[in-house]
C-alpha cells in the first residue's frame, strides 16, 4: 500500500492531504512511517501527523 501511495503523491501536481482511516491496529501508521522513509530528504514535500487520539 505505500509504494501505491508514494506513487500518487510523487505523481500529484497539485497540493495533497491524504488521510488514512482504519480501526486500531490496521497498519495506518506503519504505512505513514514507510512513506516518510521514502519522502524523507525531498525537500518538496512535507509530512504532517495529527492524531485523532490527542
Amino acid at each position: 500500500m505505500s509504494r501505491e501511495l508514494l506513487g500518487i503523491v510523487r505523481g500529484s501536481t497539485q497540493p495533497l492531504a491524504v488521510g488514512l482511516l482504519g480501526p486500531f491496529g490496521s497498519g495506518k501508521s506503519s504505512v505513514v512511517g514507510l512513506l516518510a522513509d521514502e519522502l524523507r530528504g525531498d525537500k518538496n514535500w512535507a509530512i504532517l501527523h495529527l492524531s485523532a487520539e490527542r
